[in-house]
């Protein structure tokens, strides 16, 4: 009997050298890479190459029979910025908002160029909490949600390396009471993470100088034993002193004998001979993290430095099937919300053909095979018109969903300037006359005289449109009334 999966999704391992795609398939007994492709010369930046991505996209879904699958992909570690602060606050429910205020003083761009997240690693003290923050920019996260979508891929998680792996390491049975570290190897350089109490507690990244010898041998097949060792014994001692580096900077581990065990990811053909370089150089294990680490593959004969090439499009495919304790995802509120609502429709679809077709199983010891085989292919079928009819309700959604999105954001960004003039009407006294108002982007100024401006910036201040509310000029006399400038700064809001 052909196997049954409760659901299938696909990871995805975006680099500028090589792309990796992963196809898992969830089954009552676990998951299965039911078939994967790397392809070398990846996403460059170039029209060809873009071609070339969707165009190999696609014929894996066509060679899978793969139409509106969930899709989770990651960004290379050194295309995100990882942060980590202390925020102040009595409440972890507050550090969403706290952030939405905050983020742009901690990273070099604009609230608008930017998708982020976070994680909280610790509470620090009463009142104080660890956070690791991680930024995206928005237009490479678009710009990828885009191509997925031009192949029927539904975008469910954008994230990045250092999160794949840590959902290899979930799979196995580490100790999370005591530190451990994951060295990734990748064409843009060395990560380096450290992990404790199910949290990525230190993260490091140290970018290529762009002649490193190494690298070629993430691509090559078929290498020399001489020429291998030579470059993984230059690597190796490269690799010690920035795990010395990586130490002395977190400053709450004093030496790498408090490491029970260094994970390496990635490498190519280099991982096994650094890996035996490393051993006995450093106190501690040092392991391969393998990325079919208790997932079946039984079908595939896949080489080690494919299962390198994997690690990345696995580790992110799995977050799909799997409750993470570090979770970074930069997709945009409305996919999300797609991608839940998409997932509780499969799921609940699946869970029906599983049923029934586990019924008809017991079913068929009492019956003639005959009739059950054509009983089970009526109900098929059946299953099969109601898939493209709900098919079909998913577009739909998708569709309205977008409209309901645009229409919100013209609602939130363009406040009609009749609402300013209302709020000044109701708050400002009687005996206030105005002899100009002007209305900016981001600003209201008004002109004009009263019998006392002491009282105006506190009324002022009370309304829910404007903040930080001030003087312009100074005030002046005229005849027996003051005459007043004030600028009242919008909250949050962009007028048209």
């Amino acid at each position: 009997m052909k196997q049954l999966y409760l659901e299938k999704s696909i990871g995805i391992d975006f680099q500028k050298e090589i792309t990796s795609i992963a196809l898992l398939g969830k089954t009552l007994r676990g998951m299965e890479l039911l078939d994967y492709h790397i392809w070398q010369s990846g996403l460059n930046g170039s029209e060809d190459s873009e071609h070339q991505f969707t165009a190999n996209l696609n014929d894996f879904m066509k060679r899978n029979g793969l139409k509106n699958i969930m899709g989770a992909f990651c960004f290379p570690r050194h295309d995100i910025i990882l942060k980590y602060i202390d925020i102040p606050t009595p409440k972890k429910e507050n550090i969403k908002d706290i952030l939405e205020y905050e983020i742009e003083r901690h990273v070099p761009l604009t609230k608008n160029e930017i998708y982020y997240d976070f994680q909280i690693i610790k509470k620090r003290e009463e009142n104080l909490y660890n956070v690791l923050i991680a930024v995206s920019k928005k237009s490479q996260v678009d710009h990828f949600i885009d191509l997925l979508k031009e192949a029927s891929i539904i975008p469910s998680l954008v994230s990045l390396s250092t999160v794949s792996n840590f959902n290899l390491l979930s799979l196995i049975d580490y100790d999370r009471k005591i530190l451990n570290a994951v060295i990734e190897i990748s064409f843009r350089g060395v990560n380096i993470s450290f992990i404790l109490d199910g949290s990525v507690v230190y993260t490091r990244s140290i970018p290529s100088s762009g002649n490193d010898d190494w690298k070629k041998f993430l691509l090559e097949r078929i290498v020399s034993n001489v020429t291998l060792e030579t470059a993984a014994t230059n690597f190796t001692e490269f690799l010690i002193r920035e795990i010395n580096l990586s130490l002395a900077s977190y400053r709450e581990v004093a030496t790498e004998q408090d490491i029970d065990c260094f994970y390496l990811s990635g490498g190519g053909l280099l991982t096994m001979p650094i890996k035996n370089h490393l051993d006995p150089k450093i106190t501690g294990r040092v392991r391969i993290l393998d990325p079919l680490v208790n997932l079946q593959s039984s079908n595939y004969d896949i080489s080690e430095k494919d299962r390198n090439f994997l690690t990345n499009a696995i580790g992110a495919g799995i977050q799909n099937h799997i409750k993470s304790d570090f979770r970074i995802n930069f997709l945009p509120e409305a996919l999300k919300k797609y991608a839940r609502d998409h997932s509780l429709k499969t799921m609940l679809i699946l869970s029906g053909i599983f049923i029934f077709v586990l019924f008809i199983t017991f079913a068929s010891a009492f019956f003639k095979e005959y009739l059950a085989l054509n009983e089970i292919e009526y109900e098929i079928k059946k299953i099969k018109k109601e898939v493209i009819i709900a098919d079909n309700f998913e577009r739909e959604y998708e569709q309205i969903s977008r409209q309901q999105l645009f229409l919100k954001e013209i609602q939130t960004r363009n406040p009609s300037r009749l609402i300013i003039l209302k709020e000044l009407t109701t708050r400002l006294p009687s005996d206030v006359w105005l002899q100009n108002l002007a209305i900016k982007q981001s600003a209201a100024v008004i002109t004009g005289t009263a019998d006392s401006t002491s009282k105006l910036i506190p009324l002022l201040e009370q309304s829910e449109l404007f903040t930080d509310v001030h003087f312009v000029d100074s005030i002046s006399h005229v005849k027996d009334r003051e005459q007043f400038k004030i600028k009242l700064p919008l909250k949050s809001m962009t007028v048209k």
